[in-house]
Parts: structure tokens; C-alpha cells; sequence
């Protein structure tokens, strides 16, 4: 099935092989897009959509998988002036909420920073020196995280403010909150064009098969999408 819809952001082609794909049409929603700067509604070619069954029954609208998805966040609380980061789960969704960030005050001399990662946890072995007291600073720890592959994959820590110099205190694991899982469902197909849905719902076409290139894509797709759409390749 071919279509012939308007294209806002040029002619890239998110096919890599054109002439090899199938096709459906379906239904935009309007929900939750917003305006550009033009006043226009975009739902840019690349989007991930799905509709809730819409493979199965074609009259569902389908939407953004990532519409109303949120990113679970954290910044601590240490008293000390420019300590305090700022931890966003590297993935979004509600598993996010399950991430805990703990500082440990080992309460012995000449401690060396360290990061353990367990599950979803992540201990940070504050440092010490000859006294006992703690010299980790936000910027080591954000240092120490940045080198351990395990809390790299889960966290992103930036500093709160524009400084990280101060140094922290001790701080019982605390989870990240305010993660959340798109509203559309499952993923179950590719927008194959730009959809112009300003003045509402629109008819556009979605890729259910076929060779992807990831990098005209607004968003990559997550694991969970890959697994959904197993007859669409992504190719980098």
C-alpha cells in the first residue's frame, strides 16, 4: 500500500529499503501533541505508535508509545552548599521508581570512594580520611558513577546546581519517583510520513514490516519496542 502525505521535516526517507515494506492505515490521535512553533500539530515520520490492539482491529486509533512517559527522578538532600545531585533513571518508565541511591559513611579512616551496584541499588562507599570524616564531594560521586558501567546504566547525575565541590553526608538508600510508562500500549507499528493532526485525528500509514533507519527517527526504540515489532528490523 502506498500514500501520499505532507512531509514537515523534508524528504528523508525512514525506509532504508524502500521497496521492501508493508503497510496499514491507520488513525492519528491528536492527544497530546502539541503545537510547533507555527501552530501546527505534528506527529513526525519515525514516531512509534500503537493502538491497543489496532493489528487486530483497525478502527482503533493509535498513538506516541512514548506520550505521557516519564523519566523517574531523584535529587538528594545534603546539607553542605553545592553537594546535592541530581539523578534521572536512564531509561523511562515506572521500573525507574525502583531505583534506589544510598551513600554509606563507612565510619573508619583512609576509606576509598567506591560504587557497588545490587539490582536496582546504588551504594556509594563514601571515602574518609585519617580522622574518620567523609571527603567525597557531588563531583567525585558523579565521577564514580560515570565510571562504573553497571550504575551508568541505570542513572544519569548531574549536578543540582552549578556546582558540585561540596561534600556530601550520609544518606539511607532513597528511590527515584515520578517515573511512568507511555499511555499508548504497546508498540505495533512505525509512522511512515509526517501526520498533520492541528485540526484532529488523521489518516496516515504505518510500517508493520520492513528496514528501518534509526537515525531519521525522532526517538530510538527502546528494548521493549524491539521486542514488539518483530517484523520491522532497526538499522543504524
Amino acid at each position: 500500500m502506498k500514500f501520499t502525505t505532507t512531509n514537515y521535516l523534508g524528504t528523508k526517507q525512514i525506509l532504508k529499503f524502500p521497496d521492501h515494506y508493508v503497510a496499514m492505515t491507520v488513525t492519528v490521535t491528536d492527544d497530546g501533541v502539541a503545537e510547533d512553533s507555527d501552530g501546527n500539530k505534528i506527529v513526525p515520520m519515525g514516531t512509534i505508535v500503537g493502538g491497543n490492539g489496532v493489528l487486530q482491529n483497525p478502527g482503533n486509533p493509535v498513538a506516541n508509545v512514548r506520550a505521557g512517559e516519564a523519566k523517574a527522578t531523584l535529587v538528594t538532600a545534603c546539607t553542605a552548599k553545592n553537594s546535592n545531585i541530581s539523578y534521572t533513571a536512564h531509561a523511562a518508565g515506572v521500573a525507574g521508581n525502583a531505583i534506589k541511591i544510598a551513600y554509606l559513611d563507612p565510619a573508619a579512616a583512609n576509606v576509598a570512594l567506591a560504587v557497588t551496584v545490587a539490582g536496582t541499588v546504588i551504594t556509594i562507599n563514601l571515602a574518609t580520611d585519617e580522622s574518620k570524616a567523609i571527603t567525597t564531594t557531588a563531583g567525585d560521586i558523579i565521577a564514580a558513577i560515570l565510571d562504573n558501567a553497571p550504575a551508568v546504566a541505570l542513572v544519569d547525575a548531574v549536578p543540582s546546581g552549578k556546582l558540585d565541590t561540596g561534600v556530601v553526608n550520609a544518606m539511607t538508600a532513597t528511590a527515584l519517583a515520578g517515573g511512568a510508562d507511555g499511555t499508548a500500549g504497546t508498540a505495533e507499528g512505525v509512522l511512515m510520513n509526517d501526520i498533520d493532526v492541528t485540526y484532529g485525528p488523521a489518516l496516515g500509514a504505518m510500517i508493520i514490516h520492513g528496514f528501518i533507519d534509526i537515525n531519521k527517527m525522532p526517538d530510538k526504540p527502546s528494548a521493549a519496542d524491539i521486542a514488539a515489532l518483530r517484523q520491522i528490523v532497526f538499522i543504524g
